[in-house]
């Protein structure tokens, strides 16, 4: 598929956003899908540290009741 080569059009910016260029020879190349790449994963480890972050933020409260199951002892009441 041929990307056209526009000064500052969608897919020009997408493919500086790639972080991880494919090297052909001595150079880096950005492609666009190494852009979309980059966007998908910086969507989904902020969407999981956010995840993370409202888990750990997030007050549990754990009720317990347990029977006292000691014989012979007796409770003073005032």
């Amino acid at each position: 598929m041929a990307v056209p080569q526009g000064g500052g059009g969608l897919f020009s910016k997408l493919k500086s956003l790639d972080a991880y260029p494919k090297i052909n020879e001595d150079f880096f190349t950005k492609t666009m899908s190494g852009g979309i790449i980059t966007i998908v994963a910086s969507v989904v480890m902020v969407v999981l540290f956010l995840s993370e972050l409202r888990l750990y933020m997030t007050k549990q409260s754990v009720h317990e009741l347990s029977v006292d199951i000691g014989r012979g002892e007796k409770i003073s009441i005032h």
